[in-house]
């Protein structure tokens, strides 16, 4: 299973800088599936060297000594090479022994929340809260962090660094994008791509541009974090670095009748639409941790979903509060139930089981599961 993650159709090679002709020393151990992933792609992979190689890719453990291995390999690749190590199973003090022994300059990545079922992967110093994973990426693995480590051992710096690269492996193929956060070690910004995973996803990314266009026209308070079209699905915006509109609510202390009025009051600002101009359009992916308080500015970092119905206004509010209760459920459920949370904003009982059952349809035509 050596390096699995990397074999899938992730783009996450191709940031590593992976390109056809790009000859590969692959050590013996390492899975066929990420071999023929790499032939693939057009990687030349070899099983050694002595020169005229960019990249070599190895195990911590398959040597007795990693750090001299890492330093062989590391003294042959070419001048924009590097060095990929999986690090089976190594403890942060192992970690920074074998980052002291090579003396090397290298980045850490840590895949989430396992090697064989990677939904995100993130760069040392970047993973999230335990708090803002589970909300970012809900699952019920117990492997946290038990994960392998990739560590790439680089001979020049690169210009581009990736943050963080998060994919949707549950999504049918034409809605699967692959989200990186990147950073420019020259300029010192920081950028949003989102990429489809391959071209029947295309249309779906592409649509993101004209949702923007769409919807910071009816919005009335709310901004929106810019986007671009960089080509044929592929969509850059820019990246915000705020503040969660919910950072001031605490679910599990805050009185029910506080946390009614917060969440009124943050969603008079997330339901302000202006429709009079060409027709009702709704943002879909309304859920609250996607605004953003940056100064006195509220501004939304996700609008891949939009609706133009023009009874949905009620839907958007349900999927807000639904997913913020869903969210938080482990602390909720035993203040109050998920009916009666939702009936405190004016929900019905009929609009309720209404509304989940579009909820359903909606996951249904997104994950088709």
């Amino acid at each position: 299973m050596a390096l699995s993650f990397l074999s899938k159709s992730n783009n996450l090679l191709a940031w590593f800088g992976f390109k056809p002709d790009t000859v590969c020393v692959v050590d013996c151990q390492i899975s066929r599936d990420l071999r023929d992933h790499l032939v693939s792609r057009g990687v030349s992979v070899v099983n050694s060297a002595e020169e005229g190689f960019t990249y070599a890719i190895t195990r911590a453990g398959a040597s007795s000594n990693i750090a001299a291995e890492i330093k062989n390999y590391y003294g042959k690749i070419d001048a924009d090479g590097a060095v990929f190590v999986l690090a089976d199973n190594m403890n942060d003090r192992q970690l920074a022994m074998l980052k002291q022994s090579t003396g090397l300059p290298c980045h850490v990545f840590i895949p989430y929340p396992d090697m064989t079922d990677v939904s995100a992967i993130f760069r040392e110093g970047f993973m999230p809260s335990e708090e803002a994973l589970r909300i970012m990426i809900p699952t019920r693995s117990a492997s946290r962090l038990r994960s392998p480590r990739l560590i790439v051992f680089y001979k020049t710096e690169p210009r581009e660094s990736v943050r963080m690269v998060k994919f949707n492996p549950q999504r049918r193929k034409a809605y699967r994008v692959n989200t990186f956060i990147i950073d420019d070690a020259v300029s010192g910004r920081t950028r949003v791509l989102k990429m489809a995973e391959d071209q029947e996803a295309a249309s779906h990314v592409n649509n993101i541009v004209k949702n923007y266009e769409a919807l910071r026209q009816a919005y009335k308070s709310v901004e929106l974090a810019p986007c671009q079209s960089m080509g044929d699905g592929i969509v850059e915006m820019e990246y915000i670095d705020g503040v969660s509109m919910l950072a001031w609510i605490n679910p599990a202390k805050d009185p029910i009748n506080q946390m009614k009025d917060d969440l009124d009051n943050v969603l008079s600002w997330v339901m302000d639409y202006d429709n009079r101009g060409g027709g009702p359009v709704y943002n879909l992916g309304s859920d609250l941790h996607n605004f953003r308080v940056v100064g006195d500015r509220i501004i939304c970092i996700n609008y891949e979903w939009v609706t133009r119905d023009p009874i949905a206004r009620g839907f958007v509010k349900f999927r807000a509060l639904w997913s913020f209760y869903t969210d938080n459920r482990s602390v909720l459920s035993t203040r109050i139930s998920s009916g009666a949370f939702l009936k405190q904003f004016g929900f019905t009982g009929v609009e309720i089981l209404r509304y989940r059952i579009k909820e359903m349809l909606l996951k249904l035509k997104i994950n088709g599961v």
